[in-house]
Parts: C-alpha cells; structure tokens; sequence
C-alpha cells in the first residue's frame, strides 16, 4: 500500500497516461494531463508559501479544475480546505479563519466570495503549460492531508484534520471494497464541502478509473439520464435520495453500465432496499463511516433476506475496528444496544484548534496493541447480530441527519438565537411535501409576536452553509416542553405551507409568469404569489434544484444554485435574471515568491 494518495495515483499516471482521468459533459483530462495540472497549481502554492503543516482553502466550481486543484494542494505539501462556493461570504470566512489558512486557491470567477476574507493570499490556478517539474516535499504520514468542517454540538463547526496515512488508506479499501478497475466511470455527486467527494475522486484514480463530474447535483428524475450520458458504472448516493430515485422505479431506470449503487450518508429504508435487491442485479451496497474516521469504515452489501427489518451497515473495512460498547467501554453481547465506536487506520487526527473537543471524541484504544492508539466515539446507537454485522439503530445525541448532511440543531439554533429580536430557538425535522426531510426553525421574539422577522433569512444565509438553513420558519408565543421542563421536540408544529399573512401578488412579466409556473409545478401548490419566499411555501434544497433545471432549460445564461437561494421570491429572482450578465473578472494578479517562517499546524 503507498503511504499517500499521492504515490499511488502518481503510479497509475505512469501506467496510463493517455487514459481518461476526468470527464464533463464530453470534455475529458487524461491522467497526464492532470498531473501537468495539479504539477502547475503545486509551483503556484509553492511559490506562494504553501508547505506542510499548512492549510490551503480551495475555491473552484465543480468542473474540470476541481481535481486539479486539490491534487494541487496535497502535491505543494499543504493539506486542503474544500470551501463550497454556494455559500456565503461570511460562512467561507469563517472556515478560513477556523482552519488558520492563509492561501486560497480561487478560481477568478468566485473572486468576489472572498469579500469577507480580506486578510487570506488569493492564488489563481495557473494556465496548463509544457513544464512538468514540480518540487514534491516530503510527506510523512502522520501530516495533514485536508481539513474538512462537519456540525458541532457546542453550535459550532468542527474542522476534523485527517492525515495522509487515513486518506491514502481509505482510498486503497474503497478500491477493494466496490471492486473498483480502469474499467469504471465513477459520478461524483457530492458536494466539495462533503466529505463523500473524496470518497467518489480519490479511490477512482487510484483504480485508473474515469471520474465523471457533475457540477449541478441531478433531482432523482434526472439521475437516470446523468447515468446514461455519462455511460456510469458506480454511483454513490445519500439513501434518501437513492430512495427517492428507487420508489416506483422500473427496468428503464437501470442503465446497461450501472454496476453499483453505494448508498450511506443517513438510515435506509428496509423495504426500499429489499425491493431494490428483489427486482435487479445491480449491486446495492450500504457504506457507513463519519468525517472523524475518513468517510467510510464499514460496508455491507444488501441482502434481501437478511435484511428486511433493519439494513446493516455490515463489517469494518480492512484495518479498521468496529466496537459496541456498553457506558463503561465494555463490549456488550450480540443484539445488545451500546454505543458504536471505530478504530483503526481510518481515525482522525482531531479537531483543529479543538483539543478539550478532541480529547472527548478520541479516545484511548483499549482494545488495540498499538500504543498510543485512538478509537473515535460516533454518538450512534447500534448493534451487532449473530453473524458479526453491525446495524445502526440511531443517535444517542440530538444530531440528525437531513439530505445526507449530519445536522446538529445546536449550530442551527445558535445562529437563529444570535438575531437580536430572538429570544429563544428550537430546530427539528419535519416531512417535506415531496416526501423527505427538511430542516424547521421556530423562534420565540422578544416582543412576543408570532411574525418571523423579515431578515432573518438573510442573517441566517451569513452565518449557516446552505444545508443547513431551514426549509421553513416559524415565530410562536412559546416553545413547547415536557413535564421535567425540557424542550419537548415532537410537539414543535408542523408548518405544512406556512400561513399567508398578504394578498398572492399575481406576476408583471412574462419571465414571472414563467417562473411562477415552473413553482407551482414543482411544489405542487396553486397558492403561491411572486412575492412569496421559496421555503415559505413548501421549498426545499431537493426542490429547489428541480426549480433550477428547469430554468436552465429555457435561459442561454445559466443560473446557479446560490442565485436561487439569494433571490428567494420570484420577483426577486425575475429582477435578477432581467439584469444584464456582468463583464468577464478582471484577472486576479499571480503570486511571486515570497520569504516567511516556516510554521506548523496547530
């Protein structure tokens, strides 16, 4: 096994360098060519400062400069910081300042998301050129290799640190688990932000397979014609949207390449997935893992007879442990419930900046001959059957889980209670109209009244990253709690379309007219005016991508997902797109090598 990602892919380049590495709607990078890429953007960062121990942001769309960009980091030393584009100024400054960076790697289109971060290095991927040489530091093992920031019970955003030894391994199990080849197209659906990325680019150049990108994540309609362009073999999808994409499927939804479907990310449906197994010979494969054990550290392939009441997340992947334990770090019996920790080569350095946090949520191995060994706390309630396979019963904290997303509702509900007409905050989940989940935030006001206040979206937008602003908002006289006196959740109200407090404003133009049609068919309501906020009315993130296809059928100018969610009523998002497309950026000015101390990171 090579000690880091890097060697590994590096001996795939040599094997088959013409081979197609990276493919977007027809335009490929061969694994040469992304080496001269990632080679190119490494002599930038390394110009500019970037060396081990630091941690470079990195800024790009989801396009054929992604990979390039994160090989680029890891190839200067530094670990990567991936920053979603689709969310605020404020939220990317924030996770820049977290993670102590210093350098951003920024395409020169998303130039202006970093208004909020004045202080950082902004470096531009540099134009593909004829050199190849690239100084590769050494990389031990032990060193960073990208920081990624997940939900925090505090409220706040945790930035889990995982090393080169963590990455490079799962990278080599995830080849042998899904039975990856050179053979293999591997959609990338996941966001940069989400870990599960990693998981879709990394183990696929490892294989030498081909990773097939897609920059606007499909609605479960449009799955099976993504698949079919882009002749997929292995898809990894959050279970609810697989769910979605499955229910009341037929032959024609499994294309002729499609091998496996991994699933993971939140709990599945036994039904579902027994219906699945029962009706087609497309592998189905449920993966289990957090941020805090890189990715994924069990896996397990559906059965359909052994699975029809709960659906196992199965065994630990080589070199990984999988213990359920009682309270006093005892391993209770099979079928007994106890708390999930993971072991092994998958686990974390910790949280960055976080020690106490750290020392709480990575603890002592008791049951590892490797000293000083570590073994993550999950917070999931499971247990363990007669055959060895683990299932996963729920939480034992208040984290949910929401499209894929671990949510803590503390980080939402601190957010909401920082507005200062908000007294008290509570956040649960609730069915959306379409059939899923979707994030509810109630607030108690300071004067009592039972209107949300009309900017506190916009506070929220500066402080949340997208997946977890909530669907819906309601302002109540009280929040509700049980008899001891603590928040009683389950009679938090649905707010099903929320109450209407104005007149629906008929639409002005033709493009409202337009827009207000694509709404009401998507959401299924009739009662929607153009001034009516999006999740007001029943919108979620699922649908608001449906919104967006359709959109982008009829404009020459595409219209991105952070456009919909900063202009949230038609009227608005009409005003918008009525506008003309601004000039091309001005180019953002290169780097020149500069001369600093060298530091680590904390």
């Amino acid at each position: 096994m090579a000690s880091t990602l890097l060697e590994a892919i590096s001996r795939r380049t040599a094997e088959q360098p013409h081979a197609t590495a990276l493919d977007l709607d027809g335009r490929t990078l061969t694994y040469a060519e992304l080496g001269h890429r990632s080679a190119a953007i490494a002599r930038e960062l390394t110009a500019a400062g970037a060396s081990a121990g630091d941690v470079v942001g990195v800024l790009t769309h989801a396009d054929l400069d992604l990979v390039p960009a994160l090989l680029g980091a890891l190839r200067s030393g530094a670990a990567y910081l991936p920053l979603d584009p689709r969310n605020s100024p404020a939220q990317i400054a924030r996770l820049i300042t977290a993670a102590g960076s210093r350098l951003v790697l920024c395409a020169s289109s998303l130039r202006h998301r970093l208004d909020a971060a004045p202080d950082v290095t902004v470096v531009q991927p540099p134009q593909p050129s004829d050199r190849h040489d690239v100084v590769n530091p050494p990389v031990r093992p032990t060193d960073p290799a990208y920081v990624v920031f997940t939900s925090g019970t505090t409220g706040e955003p945790k930035g889990v640190v995982v090393p080169h030894r963590a990455l490079a391994h799962h990278a080599e199990e995830m080849v042998r688990s899904f039975g990856l080849t050179s053979e293999d197209r591997v959609l990338q659906f996941a966001t940069i932000g989400f870990d599960v990325a990693a998981e879709e680019i990394f183990p696929t150049l490892v294989a030498g397979g081909c990773v097939v990108l897609c920059p606007d994540p499909p609605t479960s309609r449009e799955l099976t014609g993504v698949l079919t362009d882009g002749r997929v073999t292995v898809a990894n999808l959050p279970s609810g949207y697989w769910q979605q994409w499955s229910v009341g499927r037929d032959s024609g939804l499994i294309t002729a390449e499609l091998r496996l479907v991994v699933i993971g990310s939140e709990g599945v449906d036994a039904s579902a997935a027994v219906a699945w197994c029962r009706s087609t010979d497309v592998a189905l494969v449920n993966a289990y893992g957090l941020t805090e054990t890189t990715i994924t550290s069990l896996v397990h392939q559906v059965d359909a007879a052994a699975d029809t009441e709960v659906v196992a997340v199965g065994h630990p992947i080589s070199g990984v442990t999988a213990y359920v334990l009682d309270p006093d770090l005892r391993c209770v019996s099979d079928g007994t419930e106890g708390e999930l920790y993971i072991g092994g080569a998958g686990v974390a350095s910790g949280y960055f900046g976080r020690p106490e946090e750290t020392a709480r949520r990575f603890v002592p191995d008791p049951f590892s001959a490797v000293t000083g060994a570590l073994m993550h706390r999950t917070g999931d309630r499971a247990r363990r059957r007669p055959d060895g396979a683990v299932e996963v019963l729920g939480r034992m904290d208040d984290q949910v889980k929401v499209n894929g997303y671990r949510v803590e509702p503390a980080q939402v509900e601190a957010a909401l209670s920082a507005h200062p007409l908000v007294a008290l905050a509570a956040v649960a989940v609730r069915p959306d109209p379409g059939g899923g989940r979707r994030l509810v935030g109630y607030v108690v006001l300071y004067d009592g009244g039972t209107h949300v206040p009309v900017d506190l979206r916009a506070h929220l937008s500066e402080r949340l990253p997208t997946h977890l602003l909530p669907a819906a908002l309601m302002a109540l006289p009280e929040l509700p709690v049980t008899r001891n006196g603590k928040l009683d959740r389950d009679a938090l109200p649905d707010p099903g379309h929320q109450l209407r407090r104005e007149p629906l404003a008929d639409p002005r133009s033709a493009l409202e007219s337009r827009l207000l049609d694509i709404w009401r068919e998507v959401l299924g309501a009739d009662d929607i005016g153009v001034r009516d906020n999006f999740f007001d009315v029943g919108g979620t993130s699922g649908s608001l991508a449906a919104v967006l296809s359709r959109i982008n059928a009829f404009r020459s100018e595409r219209v991105g997902l952070l456009t919909l969610f900063e202009h949230p009523t038609i009227a608005q998002l009409a005003a918008h797109m009525a506008e003309p497309v601004p000039a091309a950026a001005a180019p953002v000015r290169r780097v020149r090598p500069a001369v600093r101390r060298r530091r680590t990171a904390g």
